[in-house]
């Protein structure tokens, strides 16, 4: 900013370039930490839709969900217990011989 004859504060006329809110700022000689990203947020308003989901399976299991909307959302294909619709798929719970959680094998 430069100041007017009036000593009013005025904009430079010199346009910035947008960086879209993803890009990290630029390291300042003045600023102790370096930029980091931000992850990105969805709109205000909107949820990400596996914590729709989630929210959906805990209205479930406390019971403050309605019959008509449970029933609406199984016939989308909801599952409301991922362990019993993996117990259906694979007759099992334990993990797969290949299995392993940071790098440690954990399978049969």
């Amino acid at each position: 900013m430069s100041l007017s004859r009036s000593g009013s504060p005025t904009r430079s006329s010199t346009p910035r370039a947008s960086t879209g809110g993803a890009e990290p700022r630029p390291h300042s000689a003045t600023s102790s930490a370096p930029a980091t990203r931000r992850p990105r947020r969805p709109p205000r308003g909107r949820l990400p839709a596996g914590r729709w989901l989630s929210d959906q399976r805990r209205a479930y299991r406390a019971g403050a969900m309605s019959g008509e909307r449970a029933a609406a959302l199984e016939e989308l294909g909801i599952v409301w217990d991922t362990a019993d619709a993996y117990f259906a798929l694979h007759r099992t719970l334990a993990a797969p011989p290949h299995a392993s959680a940071l790098d440690i094998p954990v399978g049969q």
